[in-house]
């Protein structure tokens, strides 16, 4: 049984002697500027900051740009599935379209909401609840 109170394991790795981070003489990556961004907001200046003359009607020099990259929203996709309903005009039976496997009920989950579904409570740890 262990008490709780275990000597800390000293890193075997050794000093290389370099500072961290990038060394010199080393190419910098960053993410790079997009040329064609999918949306521009533009912040506009509508006052001088010193003396408060009105700069509305004044064309910018320039524009300074800042972009963010992101994830888009995810949409859920509902798909209706509707089976047509068609009596015979001989012999007045009334017929149904059939539907595809495995969509029995009303309103059900597709296979990639169960798919993340499992991901997430099976490789990221969240809860169901």
């Amino acid at each position: 049984m262990s008490d709780g109170f275990k000597k800390k394991t000293k890193s075997l790795r050794t000093k290389s002697g370099k500072t961290p981070g990038g060394q010199k003489g080393h190419e910098g990556k960053t993410l790079e500027i997009s040329d064609n961004p999918d949306e521009i907001i533009v912040h506009a200046v509508d006052k001088c900051d010193i003396c408060g003359e009105s700069l509305q009607d004044i064309s910018p020099e320039r524009h300074i740009i800042r972009q963010v990259v992101d994830i888009p929203e995810v949409k859920v996709k509902i798909i209706e599935h509707r089976a047509e309903v068609k009596k015979c005009p001989k012999c007045r039976r009334k017929n149904t379209g059939k539907f595809p496997d495995g969509i029995t009920n009303s309103v059900r989950y597709g296979g990639k909401v169960k798919a993340v579904s499992v991901y997430l409570t099976q490789y990221q740890m969240i809860p169901f609840k």
